[in-house]
């Protein structure tokens, strides 16, 4: 079974995006967006955050902060764009949406360490 058909698709960006919060007790994440995507019958998760508030932005441009957009798809996590000086993520499972706040937040941790 994937994170995507384990639970009720349409609450889960939104349970994401409250596991993450409740994770990120030192307010590193600045800024943080969930959306849910279908297309040709195939469902995604798209989570995007920056580490930088919003009003920082160059331009208020999202890519010209220190950002991460992370795709959930079936039963993978996977990081599909971040900015050059963020540390590297490996694709991997996830169970449910704990679990994909869980390995972002560690992600968030190690990038804090690196920048």
């Amino acid at each position: 079974m994937d994170c995507l058909s384990t639970c009720q698709t349409v609450d889960l960006h939104h349970d994401i995006a409250k596991q993450i919060r409740s994770y990120d007790v030192l307010e590193k994440i600045k800024w943080l967006q969930v959306v849910r995507s279908v297309l040709a019958g195939s469902e995604s998760l798209f989570i995007r955050l920056s580490l930088d508030p919003k009003d920082s932005w160059a331009n208020g441009i999202f890519q010209n902060s220190r950002h991460a957009i992370f795709e959930v798809r079936g039963d993978k996590l996977s990081l599909i764009s971040k900015h050059y000086e963020l540390p590297k993520f490996r694709k991997s499972k996830v169970k449910d949406s704990e679990d994909v706040a869980l390995k972002i937040m560690i992600w968030v941790a190690k990038s804090n360490e690196t920048t």
